[in-house]
């Protein structure tokens, strides 16, 4: 009994091998056959002016890199490309039921599609070594790979950080016309089954759609990828505008200080420098652009001109309170020498103690007051109004 049990498993054994074999044999016959005589130099198609048909799907799979500065978008996507190719058919039957085999891009033909709109890092043939084309015994045949893209997208800025941008990847043939080949997308939107949105960005929508443009040469066939990211902008409120907010409040307190106090200008000039700085880091997320300038570098420049004229009125009400406090101190001198000449029993003609000094001080005393307040209710509403105007304007 034990003896049919192995002689059992050993028939079996012999059956898988014998099978795997037959496939690998076949499968290398059936290589050989329809390769020994392709042209890959020619578009396989049945009659001389007939279109092939070409599917481009892009998956979405990650976001890179953003780039503010040179306005481009860097992104890695999953391509699928697929179409028919009439000589490479064949029947199961005959090469040991194989329905699909994998070659090297390099053995067929291939379509030159390209990204129009890439600054450099698209390359088709990148992974021509490790992944290879996967042919169907119908013909259909499946491009398969990641694809790494940085493609030129025009930003505008104007109402960073709350900004939202559509990015557009533009995929055509190079050199093929509408009469030799024709590109459609496999869907309305692009796949983002497997994307992530990243920590500063927030993919809103992605679109496909297939658009015939002209050049000199002829008519194309042109398919127009679209994603738009909306900017998150907790972490630029959180880092740049709620900082510059608050130096704002605090440069109200070079009016509340006291008189005595020599650092009120000094106060003010060192909350200057701080928005001066604050305003050169938000220039890092900008682009290099005299148009479309954005809200948010008009909100620091305006900080940077509301604290140099709090500091002009700062130093103004300085010199008017110390020229009148001057002022005051020599109508007493002249006031106590007239007494002294009255006490040694000379006549002196009766002199009102002038009160302009002590009027003029105890004005400027309360414009401090109330230019203090002022100033806080003034920089408090300006950060309000931007923020306003910031989630209003469009992208």
């Amino acid at each position: 009994m034990k003896l049919q049990v192995y002689f059992d498993a050993l028939w079996v054994v012999f059956g898988l091998f014998t099978c795997s074999q037959g496939q690998i044999t076949g499968g290398k016959t059936l290589i050989k056959k329809i390769l020994d005589d392709y042209q890959k130099d020619l578009i396989p198609v049945a009659r001389k002016h007939e279109v092939l048909n070409i599917t481009f799907d892009l998956a979405l799979y990650q976001l890179l890199d953003f780039n503010g500065k040179t306005q481009t978008l860097s992104m890695l996507f999953w391509q699928r490309v697929s179409w028919y190719d009439i000589n490479l058919t064949w029947d199961p039957a005959k090469y040991e039921g194989i329905d699909e085999i994998r070659v090297k891009m390099e053995d067929i033909w291939m379509p030159d599609l390209l990204v129009f709109n890439d600054v450099g890092e698209y390359d088709p043939w990148k992974y021509k070594e490790s992944v290879p084309i996967k042919v169907a015994s119908d013909g259909k045949v499946s491009w398969l790979t990641p694809a790494p893209m940085r493609t030129v997208c025009p930003l505008d800025v104007r109402s960073f950080p709350f900004d939202k941008h559509r990015c557009e990847i533009v995929v055509a043939s190079w050199q093929y016309t509408l009469n030799e080949i024709d590109v459609y997308c496999d869907s309305p939107v692009l796949d983002t089954d497997k994307f992530s949105d990243p920590l500063l960005w927030q993919l809103t929508e992605t679109s496909s759609k297939r658009i015939e443009i002209s050049f000199k040469t002829g008519n194309y066939s042109m398919l127009v990828n679209a994603v738009t990211f909306q900017r998150l902008s907790g972490y630029y409120l959180r880092n740049l505008i709620l900082p510059n907010a608050v130096l704002l409040a605090l440069s109200s307190l070079m009016f509340v200080l006291p008189t005595s106090c020599t650092d009120r200008a000094g106060f003010g000039m060192t909350v200057l420098l701080a928005l001066t700085v604050n305003m050169m880091v938000v220039t890092d997320y900008l682009p290099e652009t005299s148009k479309n300038f954005p809200i948010i570098g008009n909100y620091f420049l305006g900080s940077v001109f509301i604290n140099s004229l709090g500091i002009l009125f700062t130093v103004v009400s300085l010199i008017v309170q110390e020229a009148a406090e001057n002022y005051v101190d020599q109508s007493y001198v002249s006031n106590s020498f007239q007494l002294d000449e009255i006490a040694k029993g000379g006549t002196i003609e009766p002199t009102k103690v002038n009160k302009k000094g002590r009027d003029w001080g105890g004005f400027f005393k309360k414009f401090d007051k109330f230019m203090g307040l002022f100033y806080f209710v003034l920089t408090t509403l300006y950060t309000i109004l931007f923020l306003l105007l910031g989630t209003i304007v469009p992208a």
